[in-house]
């Protein structure tokens, strides 16, 4: 099934490795995070070496090797300060998440 997916999103990109960039695009788009099976195979067929491949993935931050939620939250930096704000004696507390993949 991953070959199958990996042969349409690297259709007519055999050895040009300036789509290198896309061809992680859309298999994040496919896969929702870049696997390691998939990545080994861009290498390959895009003629870049593996450690190439690695770094533009750990470059760019839309990039994932772990699957992701369908929901991504980011808390700006503030909202602790907001928090000690309103609530100045509280203590500090942690409430861990849990988000299914």
């Amino acid at each position: 099934m991953l070959i199958n997916k990996m042969e349409t999103i690297l259709q007519g990109r055999d050895g040009r490795s300036e789509q290198l960039i896309k061809v992680l695009q859309d298999m994040q788009a496919e896969f929702k995070y870049l696997p390691e099976d998939g990545l080994r195979l861009v290498a390959d067929r895009l003629f870049v070496p593996p450690i190439e491949v690695y770094r533009v993935e750990s470059f760019y931050k839309a990039f994932s090797l772990t699957p992701r939620s369908r929901h991504v939250l980011t808390v700006p930096p503030y909202v602790r300060y907001l928090h000690s704000f309103f609530r100045p004696h509280a203590k500090e507390e942690s409430h861990p998440v849990e988000v299914p993949y």
